[in-house]
């Protein structure tokens, strides 16, 4: 017995109001507006207006608007993380000046 759309929904972490707005949606013949709203439940709820207006109906295009939201999200982690290590670096060098500054006085 396959899966229903519900289960594969709640498996996924899509929250029950979502599931039932793309269900009632797909029923309706609503098609790229259910994909659209299960791109938004399945891409942390809130990715770029852009990305959503793009999603389009074609798997494709689908593809290529998910793959832009992770590529972005991973920038913007990796962007994060450079920041924080070079935070690190600057008040470890701050911490060496001060050492030798004080080794000079001595």
């Amino acid at each position: 017995m396959s899966p229903t759309f519900e289960q594969l929904y709640e498996k996924k972490k899509i929250s029950g109001n979502s599931i039932e707005e793309i269900i009632k949606l797909t029923k309706g013949f609503h098609f790229g507006i259910a994909c659209q709203k299960y791109f938004v439940a399945s891409h942390g709820g809130n990715p770029h207006e852009d990305l959503i207006s793009n999603v389009g109906t074609h798997p494709n295009q689908y593809f290529d608007q998910s793959w832009k939201y992770y590529k972005e999200k991973a920038d913007k982690e990796a962007e994060a993380k450079a920041k924080k290590e070079m935070k690190k670096v600057e008040k470890k060098n701050s911490a060496n000046r001060d050492d030798m500054k004080t080794e000079q006085l001595v």
